[in-house]
């Protein structure tokens, strides 16, 4: 776990790593009214539609999450997930 100020590079250097590696790289920015929709997906409406969004994790799962990165990351620094 990287851990340090805002702006010091710790997701920049996630970011790089995964490149490196050749790796998928899933983002979830953590806050306050965090729930598992923002993990998992959710339905939104278009138009006259509903459609299905694919959230970070589900993304991570379908697309083989043990070659993939996930990346968490919360402004007061708490991890919650």
């Amino acid at each position: 776990m990287l851990k340090g100020p805002t702006g010091s590079g710790k997701t920049r250097l996630i970011e790089y790593m995964a490149w490196k590696l050749g790796r998928s790289l899933y983002t979830v920015a953590c806050h306050d009214d965090l729930s598992g929709n923002d993990l998992t997906g959710r339905d939104i409406i278009k138009g006259d539609d509903v459609e299905w969004i694919d959230g970070p994790l589900l993304m991570a799962v379908k697309n083989g999450a043990r070659n993939s990165v996930l990346c968490v990351s919360c402004s007061d620094g708490r991890v919650k997930i």
